[in-house]
């Protein structure tokens, strides 16, 4: 059958996979969940599937102990005594959390700042989700964007799917 006979076959969704572990302990993490456009593939032309790829839902809300280091401090302290291939940084540096001065687009990136220094770096391009957007405040990193925390449900993000669910698509262009 040549190519021009074949029936076109658009995607659609198949079954929502387990969700992932949470990416904190405590203080608020979130899990998240795909589907692959697998049931069936597109095929001879057919469209992707329309829709939702991810989901998320927060996990482990509780407030950690009172000496619990933040969420950003531990990701900066990952970099602590290894080479950042930055030039002039030496191995054994030590690194903090750069809140203050951060734009409001950048604040899912890691910024750290060299101990003893006023000297900050971005270290990498992505917190990890559930990291919080600044050091006050509930609204929290997914997926490299930061999302608002509900007024109503402190601590748990709005949802398009339900109080305790957030679907995302690309582009993601929704009030969260």
């Amino acid at each position: 059958m040549s190519p021009e006979q074949r029936a076109r076959q658009d995607g659609a969704w198949g079954e929502w996979k387990q969700w992932g572990d949470c990416s904190r302990t405590c203080g608020g993490g979130v899990q998240k969940a795909l589907r692959d456009c697998d049931n069936p593939r597109p095929s001879n032309g057919g469209r992707y599937c329309v829709g939702q790829r991810e989901r998320y839902r927060p996990c482990n809300m509780q407030d950690c102990p009172w000496d619990t280091p933040g969420f950003r401090e531990v990701q900066c302290a990952e970099f602590d005594n290894q080479n950042v291939g930055i030039h002039g940084v030496p191995i054994n540096t030590r690194w903090t959390p750069k809140y203050s001065g951060v734009s409001e687009n950048e604040r899912c990136k890691l910024y750290c700042r060299a101990g003893g220094t006023a000297a900050f770096y971005l270290l990498k391009d992505k917190v990890l989700d559930g990291t919080p957007c600044d050091r006050h405040g509930d609204d929290m990193c997914i997926d490299g964007t930061c999302h608002k925390a509900s007024l109503q449900y402190p601590k748990q993000l709005l949802s398009l799917n339900g109080p305790d669910e957030i679907l995302v698509q690309r582009p993601f262009q929704c009030n969260l």
